[in-house]
C-alpha cells in the first residue's frame, strides 16, 4: 500500500479523534448556547438525518453491485441509524453517530493499508471503541461533564453501524468510491 495513504489516514484518525477530545471541555457549553437561540434539538437531527441520507444516496449509486446480504444489511442499519436518531435521549449526544462513524472510517482506512480480509474492520472498530471509551474516561474527570456507560456503548455502536455502511459498498470494483 501507498504509503502516503497510510500516514494520510493515520494522520486523520489521530486528527479526528484530537478534534473530539479538545471539544470535551467547551461542547455543553456550546450545546446550552444554540439549545437557548435554535429548535436545536429538531436542528441536530436535521443535520444528522441529512448526512445519513446524503451517505446511503452516494452509496445506491452502486446499487446494481450489491448482493440481497448487502441489501439487507444497509436496510438494518438504516433502520438502526434512524432508531438511534430519534430515540438518543439527549439532542446533543445524536452528534455522537457522526463523530464516531466518521472515526471509525478513518481508522478502517488506516488499518486497509496493511491488513485484509476482516481485520480492518475490527482492528478500526476496536480501536473506535477504546478512543469513544477515553472520551468517556476524560469526561468523567472535567468539570463540567459525566462519564456514562450508555454513552460508551453509543460510540462503539456509531462505530459498529459506520463500519457496516463500509463493509456494504467496500467492493473490488467499488474501491475507488470509498
Amino acid at each position: 500500500m501507498n504509503n502516503n495513504k497510510r500516514l494520510l489516514y493515520w494522520g486523520l484518525t489521530l486528527g479526528w479523534t484530537l478534534a473530539i477530545y479538545s471539544t470535551l471541555s467547551i461542547m455543553r457549553t456550546i450545546s446550552s448556547y444554540l439549545e437557548e437561540r435554535l429548535p436545536f434539538e429538531t436542528v441536530l437531527t436535521i443535520i444528522v438525518c441529512l448526512i445519513l441520507g446524503a451517505t446511503v444516496i452516494f452509496f445506491l449509486q452502486h446499487a446494481g453491485r450489491l448482493s440481497v446480504f448487502r441489501y439487507v444489511l444497509l436496510f438494518a442499519v438504516t433502520v438502526g441509524y434512524v432508531y438511534g436518531i430519534f430515540t438518543v435521549k439527549y439532542p446533543i449526544e445524536k452528534i455522537h453517530f457522526v463523530q464516531y462513524g466518521v472515526l471509525a472510517y478513518f481508522a478502517f482506512r488506516a488499518f486497509a493499508c496493511d491488513l485484509k480480509g476482516v481485520l480492518p474492520y475490527i482492528g478500526a472498530f476496536i480501536l473506535t471503541a477504546l478512543i469513544g471509551y477515553g472520551d468517556e474516561l476524560i469526561q468523567g474527570v472535567l468539570p463540567d461533564r459525566y462519564y456514562d456507560d450508555n454513552d460508551v456503548i453509543l460510540n462503539a455502536v456509531s462505530a459498529a453501524m459506520a463500519l457496516g455502511l463500509v463493509y456494504i459498498f467496500k467492493q473490488n470494483d467499488a474501491e475507488n468510491a470509498l
